[in-house]
C-alpha cells in the first residue's frame, strides 16, 4: 500500500515537471515515450519500495522480540540469584 502511494506521488510529480517543459520541447519527445517512462519507473520502485519495506518490517520484529527475550531472561535469573541468596545457610559464629 504504502509503495502504491509513493509511486502515485512520483508519477504526480513526474507529470508536473513534463507540463513545465515548453511545448516545443515536448514536440522532440517522441509519441508514447512519456507514457512508458512514467510507467516502468514507477513499477519498478513500486516493486524496490515494497520489498525493502517488507524486510525492514521483517528485521524490526525480529530485534523487538530478541530484546524482549533478553530482558526477560535477565529479569529471570535475577530473581533466580535472589532466590539462592535467601535460601543459602548464613554463616554463624
Amino acid at each position: 500500500m504504502i509503495g502504491l502511494r509513493i509511486s502515485a506521488k512520483i508519477r504526480y510529480e513526474y507529470l508536473t515537471a513534463l507540463f513545465g517543459l515548453s511545448v516545443s520541447a515536448l514536440d522532440t519527445i517522441p509519441t508514447g515515450q512519456t507514457v512508458s517512462t512514467i510507467t516502468s519507473t514507477a513499477n519498478i520502485l513500486q516493486l524496490g519500495i515494497s520489498e525493502k519495506l517488507g524486510t525492514l518490517i521483517q528485521f524490526s520484529a525480529l530485534m523487538l522480540t530478541a530484546i524482549i527475550i533478553v530482558s526477560r531472561a535477565r529479569i529471570a535469573r535475577e530473581n533466580q540469584a535472589d532466590v539462592f541468596y535467601r535460601l543459602s545457610p548464613t554463616p554463624g559464629p
